[in-house]
């Protein structure tokens, strides 16, 4: 398995290196985070200390199995192919300054080159993009932002977005053509691209729906949070409990929770981002973005231009769906779990998104229209 392969690695000599600063009580602390770096300087092949790629993370851990493990795959196997060095920088808390501060780090360790992983770094890049002019800049699901309004890229800055809503959709459709009629979304924080696979998998639903005459209960929530914990387990479990047959964990590492609470009751779970079938028996499929391809496809492209954007990436954001085949469903024989369900079916709905037959509301304003989706929402 993919995922399996990266966190082999990532549990044994990548481990992580923490943009932190020192204290008079954490010198035991600075002694590991040293013997860290030269673990990891062996692993990629750094004989000087510096790092020519560096990948910053945001909320999670690096072994999510989702959008986190997902795009340092694609930077580790692109740069251990290219003999090229690279590094892991993880925030030292989930603040600006924090974030900041490791963009800094990674810069004095000789990053080229640094990729960052969505939205919380929107301000920090818009203010830093300036700040090093000669450092190209990845932001992947995001795009700089002031004040939460939307900033100028600068030429050394490249935006990767994706449509989470096909692949929702796709997720969706799946599910009710399985002969799922009570389906469940948990979403992790209510920000665009969560609220773009939720509104895709409503909609996916509600077209499956419509072509079988059948009607559908969907519950539908947010549970503020990115992280693995005792509530998101507990509220899946309610779920199960209420009759809720498939969860779609849309929530990146606190997928986990929802897992163990499927195996716990015998429920199903859709993951997200990244094939996550590996993770657990419950996985029915995933909702998932080509993110190893777009970073790949991103990091050869500037390398073959000299190390700097292109002009057809310099100062540019893409979007990519399945028309570009950057989002779908894993096909895998180990993660295709559906039994009436058929690949031949995918592929038909696969080729009518490619195509724009199927017209999906891809906005995060408001709901979409459905008859035969009835959706609860938390009191």
């Amino acid at each position: 398995m993919k995922h399996r392969y990266i966190k082999q690695k990532i549990k044994g000599t990548l481990i992580f290196l923490m943009a932190v600063s020192l204290s008079a009580c954490g010198v035991k602390e600075e002694k590991d985070r040293q013997q860290a770096e030269d673990n990891f300087a062996e692993e990629s092949i750094s004989k000087d200390g510096t790092y020519e790629i560096a990948f910053i993370s945001g909320e999670g851990e690096l072994d999510d199995a989702s959008f986190h493990e997902g795009s340092w795959e694609g930077i580790a196997e692109y740069a251990d192919e290219n003999r090229i060095t690279y590094s892991y920088y993880r925030p030292a808390a989930d603040t600006r300054q924090a974030r900041e501060e490791a963009v800094r780090t990674a810069a004095k360790k000789g990053a080229k080159i640094i990729i960052s992983q969505g939205y919380p770094f929107e301000e920090v890049i818009a203010h830093m993009q300036n700040e090093y002019p000669k450092i190209q800049f990845l932001m992947l699901d995001a795009k700089p932002r002031k004040s939460g309004q939307k900033a100028e890229l600068a030429s050394n800055v490249h935006c990767i977005l994706f449509r989470e809503e096909e692949a929702g959709y796709l997720a969706g459709y799946a599910a009710v053509r399985e002969g799922y009629t009570r389906l469940g979304f948990l979403g992790g924080k209510e920000i665009a691209p969560v609220q773009r696979y939720g509104s895709g998998f409503i909609q996916g639903a509600e077209y499956a729906a419509m072509e079988m005459e059948r009607e559908i209960t969907l519950k539908y929530q947010y549970t503020d949070t990115f992280l693995p914990s005792d509530e998101v387990q507990q509220k899946s479990k309610e779920w199960y409990e209420e009759g809720v047959q498939v969860i779609f964990a849309c929530n990146g590492g606190a997928s986990v929770s929802v897992m163990q609470a499927a195996e716990e009751l015998d429920g199903k779970v859709i993951g997200v981002d990244t094939d996550q079938s590996a993770e657990s028996i419950t996985v029915l499929t995933s909702a998932g973005k080509n993110l190893k391809g777009a970073v790949t496809e991103a990091l050869d492209t500037l390398y073959e231009n000299g190390g700097v954007w292109s002009g057809k990436q310099a100062g540019k954001t893409i979007t990519l769906g399945a028309k570009e085949e950057g989002v779908g469903l894993p096909q895998e024989e180990e993660a295709w779990r559906f039994e009436n369900f058929t690949q031949r079916d995918y592929r038909k709905i696969y080729r009518g998104l490619k195509r724009g037959e199927q017209e999906i509301l891809s906005g995060t304003a408001t709901m979409p229209k459905m008859e035969r989706v009835h959706l609860e929402l938390p009191e």
